[in-house]
């Protein structure tokens, strides 16, 4: 195949996790455009383009489903369209202001629909969250996304617990008071890291900064 100056390996290959359906066949089309490809040329060539899940999916087709190059885009598009999309919103979801469970609720809506890998599920996860919330995860060690709602839904749990129990009024003697340790304590730890809260580093040089930026980049893969 050379119409053109357009080789074989010139054509955009689909992969559900690298881009969506939609912006594949856009290319696909245009670069058959170029070649000047027949419908059946561009059938010929269509499955050898696609990756993975999408090309065993294809491979499973009836041959009803796959005999022209219009059946066989339209029996991709409603497979992978959808999914592509769904997969597109789930990197662009952030907590913000929404709470624990209305932010949990929006995952699973997606997890339900996806075939999410469960590593994937935590890095989706944590990439959502403020960071405040992520420090506390790295810190504790979490390893999976079902643990990590559960030691967030645990913590606000115990925060709502202790709100109720300090809303007693508190004596001015008793606020000098605890004004004058916590004064004391921060001139003693100018070095006082903000990440993992330790003294005697800054937060440029905390041990876990690597593993969360590798963590969160790999959400946004």
């Amino acid at each position: 195949m050379n119409h053109l100056n357009v080789d074989h390996d010139d054509f955009p290959i689909f992969d559900e996790y690298d881009k969506t359906f939609r912006s594949f066949l856009a290319d696909f089309n245009e670069l058959s455009s170029v070649a000047e490809l027949s419908d059946n040329q561009k059938l010929t060539l269509l499955p050898t383009r696609l990756r993975r899940r999408p090309k065993w999916y294809f491979r499973g087709l009836s041959n009803e489903r796959k005999n022209t190059y219009d059946n066989a885009i339209e029996s991709l598009t409603t497979e992978f369209d959808n999914e592509s999309l769904l997969r597109k919103d789930l990197y662009s979801i952030k907590q913000g202001q929404s709470t624990l469970d209305e932010y949990v609720e929006k995952m699973e809506q997606i997890f339900t629909e996806l075939n999410v890998k469960p590593d994937e599920k935590l890095d989706f996860f944590m990439a959502g969250l403020d960071e405040n919330t992520q420090n506390d995860l790295f810190l504790n060690e979490i390893d999976s996304y079902e643990k990590a709602v559960r030691r967030l839904k645990l913590k606000l749990s115990i925060e709502k617990r202790k709100s109720s129990k300090s809303k007693k009024p508190f004596t001015r003697d008793r606020e000098m008071s605890e004004n004058k340790a916590h004064q004391s304590k921060t001139m003693g730890n100018d070095q006082l890291c903000y990440v993992c809260q330790e003294p005697g580093h800054l937060a440029i040089n905390c041990w876990f900064r690597v593993r969360k930026k590798n963590i969160t980049s790999n959400a946004k893969i």
